[in-house]
């Protein structure tokens, strides 16, 4: 299960195997990291509308839907 914690400005999932909510992506902060840096320590803002694709592994998201410049970023959960 993954979770778009907005109000946290991270991505998360529910890991079945521990029951635990692990974070994959966000600090906590409210902005943008450019692309490349490490996603679980960049600076999110208000990700939302997950869609995981099986084949590659990715789980992508919205960042910023409510601003006038949104943009489609992903995880690589592999």
């Amino acid at each position: 299960l993954f979770i778009s914690d907005q109000f946290q400005n991270r991505i998360r999932m529910l890991n079945k195997t521990t029951n635990r909510i692990e974070t994959l992506g966000g600090n906590g902060s409210s902005g943008f990291t450019p692309d490349g840096n490490s996603i679980k320590n960049s600076s999110l803002n208000d990700p939302s509308d997950l869609v995981f694709h099986n084949s590659s592994n990715f789980l992508y998201f919205v960042e910023s839907s409510f601003s006038s410049n949104p943009r489609i970023r992903y995880i690589d959960l592999n």
